[in-house]
């Protein structure tokens, strides 16, 4: 016997050792890809559409204003004043969520409910926004930055002299007026009760906002 028929024994049991690491690896392979696949797929189905988002103000009650050609929803359990306080707003959006910010002389004292307020602001001397704000508040400098929200450009400031703080979106319109539309109370600090859960509720009635051109609109709630 020569010392290749020795060995080939040797041989023949590395060969089955290899086959079987090789089909024990092919079968490990196959079983991780279908996993993947199912992962993928799974994640695929939980990852929701910008058409639910854009359904989350469906339902809502919508306001339309003829004078100033603009319409905008809000949540159906808010309730709407067509004569606010301030005076010079137009409307306000009332909420029943509490921002803890306390009033009046009660002991204890009841609490502010978030609120949007929409204004008309004459711009009669066309002033720029920048120019027009100092008027309006003492000679106060106030800061402004650009936002667009659905296409339009809005104007935004939130350090506004007021007494529990506001975040301002304003709108010049084609007479050079400008509509102010503000959340309130608002602390840029984030330190008010539910102000993560009403930032997003005004983010999404900002969303509606439009201007319209179909004289048929009547003014509603």
């Amino acid at each position: 016997m020569n010392k290749f028929q020795r060995h080939l024994p040797n041989l023949s049991l590395i060969l089955t050792i290899l086959v079987f690491l090789l089909l024990g690896s092919t079968s490990y392979l196959v079983y991780q890809n279908q996993s993947l696949k199912q992962q993928i797929t799974s994640a695929t189905k939980q990852v929701p559409t910008p058409t639910s988002q854009g359904n989350l103000t469906a339902d809502w009650e919508t306001y339309t204003n003829q004078e100033l050609n603009f319409q905008i929803s809000y949540p159906n359990d808010w309730e709407i004043d067509k004569e606010p306080s301030p005076t010079n707003s137009i409307v306000s959006l009332q909420s029943n969520m509490s921002s803890g910010v306390p009033y009046g002389p009660i002991d204890p004292p009841p609490e502010f409910d978030y609120s949007t307020y929409i204004y008309h602001i004459p711009n009669p001397n066309n002033l720029d926004l920048e120019k027009l704000l100092p008027t309006l508040n003492g000679g106060i400098q106030i800061n402004i930055k650009e936002q667009a929200v659905n296409g339009l450009h809005f104007l935004v400031s939130n350090d506004e002299p007021s007494m529990s703080g506001e975040l301002n979106y304003y709108l010049k319109l084609d007479n050079n007026s400008f509509l102010k539309i503000s959340l309130s109370p608002y602390d840029l600090s984030g330190s008010y009760k539910n102000h993560q859960e009403i930032q997003e509720i005004f983010d999404q009635i900002l969303s509606t906002f439009q201007f319209i051109t179909d004289p048929a609109l009547q003014d509603n709630s």
